[in-house]
């Protein structure tokens, strides 16, 4: 951000949810969530985890052996879809 607006950010953002029509994703920390049941068009029961600063490319999805991490990030998602619904 610093390099956008030119001014000093103080506190940087720990997390942030993105929606595509593919799925949706929630990076939390070191954590990136891909949420694949919010697809516009056949939604699936599907969820990829990763561990960014461990996997920044990616390749090792982690959601079957970390599944309370996965969990965690789900319902946190969740949160947020519901949130921005109210509004």
């Amino acid at each position: 951000m610093d390099v956008l607006t030119g001014e000093k950010v103080e506190q940087s953002r720990h997390s942030v949810a993105l929606h595509s029509s593919r799925a949706r994703s929630f990076i939390d920390g070191d954590w990136k969530l891909v949420d694949y049941s919010y697809r516009v068009t056949n939604p699936e029961d599907k969820y990829e985890l990763y561990n960014l600063p461990e996997d920044p490319a990616k390749s090792v999805d982690l959601a079957t052996s970390n599944p309370e991490q996965l969990n965690s990030m789900r319902t946190k998602l969740k949160q947020i879809v519901e949130a921005e619904w109210i509004r």
